[in-house]
C-alpha cells in the first residue's frame, strides 16, 4: 500500500490508515457462512418441494409458487446479512425479491383468470424478461462506452478504495487456459459522497476488502482509473453492448414473430 509524504502520520501497526482497514476480511466470516447455509438448506428444499409438487396431480401451480419462492427467500436473506454488516444493501437482493413477488401475483393472476388473462400473462412474461435483461445490459454496457470514451488524463484526484468484489475472465485456445484477468468493483469516498464503480480488467489479483489506490475523475467521480488495469477499446465495449443488449432483444422480437404467425 502506497504511503505518501505529506499524508498525516497517522496508520496502524500494520501501516494501515483507518480508511484502508480491510472490512471484510475476519470479522463478518460467521456471518457470511450462516448465510451460505441458509442459501444452501432453502435451495435445497425449494428444489426438493418442486420435484415432489410437479409429480402430484392437481397441485403442480405449487412447485411453479415455489420456484418464485426461492427467489424472494434468497434476497431476504441477503439483505438481512448485509443489515447485519451494516452495508449498503445490494441491488441484485431487490431484483431477486422482486422477481418473486412478480412471478407469485402474476401465477396467481394466471390461475384465478380466464383464457385472455392467461395469455396476458404469457406475452408480458415473453416480452418483459427480455426487455428486463436489455435494460440491465444496457446499464452496464453504458458504464464500458463511457469508460471507454474517457481519457485516464481526466483522472488526477488519488482516492483509497476498497475491492466489493470481482470477477474473473479467462481466455482459452484449443481447450487450454492462455490467460487470466480480473474486473474488480470498488467502493471508495470522494469529497464525502461514498460511490461504487467497476474497474478495467487487470492481471493483478484483488483480495475483497483490501484497499487499492485508484484515480478518479474530480468532475465525474463515477469515473475511475485503476493504474495497473488495461483500458478497454472503444471497439471491445461497443461489442459487449450488441451482446448485451442485441440478444434479449432478439429474443423478443422472435417471440413477437411467434405470436404473430400464431394469430395470437
Amino acid at each position: 500500500m502506497k504511503k505518501y509524504d505529506d499524508q498525516p502520520m497517522n496508520y496502524d501497526e500494520n501501516g494501515l490508515y483507518p480508511d484502508e482497514k480491510p472490512e471484510n476480511s475476519k470479522e463478518f466470516k460467521v456471518i457470511d457462512t450462516i448465510t451460505g447455509i441458509l442459501v444452501l438448506i432453502l435451495f435445497a428444499v425449494g428444489v426438493i418441494y418442486m420435484f415432489v409438487m410437479g409429480n402430484r396431480s392437481g397441485e403442480q401451480y405449487k412447485a411453479v409458487y415455489a420456484f418464485f419462492a426461492l427467489f424472494s427467500g434468497i434476497g431476504l436473506i441477503t439483505m438481512i446479512s448485509d443489515l447485519i454488516k451494516g452495508k449498503k444493501l445490494q441491488a441484485g437482493s431487490f431484483v431477486a425479491l422482486a422477481i418473486g413477488v412478480a412471478g407469485f401475483v402474476c401465477t396467481r393472476m394466471v390461475l384465478t383468470g380466464g383464457d385472455n388473462m392467461k395469455m396476458k400473462m404469457v406475452k408480458l412474461f415473453a416480452y418483459g424478461i427480455p426487455l428486463a435483461f436489455a435494460c440491465i445490459g444496457a446499464y452496464y454496457a453504458s458504464a464500458g462506452i463511457k469508460h471507454a470514451l474517457v481519457s485516464k488524463d481526466n483522472c488526477t484526484a488519488h482516492v483509497s478504495a476498497v475491492c466489493k468484489s470481482m470477477t474473473t475472465e479467462t481466455a482459452a485456445t484449443n481447450g487450454r487456459i492462455t490467460s487470466v484477468k480480473y474486473r474488480p468493483t470498488y467502493e471508495y469516498t470522494f469529497d464525502g459522497v461514498k460511490y461504487t464503480a467497476q474497474g478495467g480488467l487487470t492481471q493483478a489479483f484483488r483480495v475483497e476488502g483490501d484497499s487499492y489506490d485508484i484515480f478518479v475523475d474530480p468532475e465525474d467521480p463515477k469515473i475511475i482509473n485503476d493504474p495497473e488495469a488495461e483500458k478497454e477499446s472503444l471497439a471491445g465495449a461497443l461489442l459487449r453492448a450488441l451482446f448485451l443488449i442485441g440478444g434479449p432483444l432478439a429474443l423478443m422480437a422472435l417471440f413477437i414473430f411467434a405470436f404473430h404467425e400464431a394469430g395470437i
